[in-house]
């Protein structure tokens, strides 16, 4: 079995430049804007090539409800704990959701 490498020499990466006028911008939602661009989610399959990203702009137009959810493992406890909130967390991209038996209340 003969598997190469391949790596990008700095000639062949291809950079770009943002400038971002911040004047009369709130924190955050110059924050999330500039997000929008910057973020890159990546993983690796564990196999040969089995590396991925994916922007989070791509996310957002193709899973909007995993983009929220992956927002919210950021912010709970990396712990046995936090792992129980996620699995009781249910995230819709829209209004509709099979929980009208449970009474939910808007969160304040």
């Amino acid at each position: 079995m003969t598997a190469k490498t391949y790596t990008l020499r700095e000639a062949e990466i291809e950079r770009r430049w943002y400038v971002v006028d911040a004047t009369d911008e709130t924190l955050g939602r110059l924050a999330s804007r500039i997000a929008r661009v910057a973020k890159v989610y990546a993983r690796h399959s564990g196999y040969p090539k089995g590396y991925k990203e994916e922007t989070l702009g791509h996310l957002l137009g193709r899973r909007p409800e995993e983009a929220v959810r992956r927002a919210v493992k950021g912010m709970v406890p990396h712990t046995r704990l936090g792992a129980q909130q996620l699995r009781k967390l249910k995230i819709y991209a829209g209004a509709d959701h099979p929980h009208q038996a449970q009474r939910p209340e808007p969160l304040a």
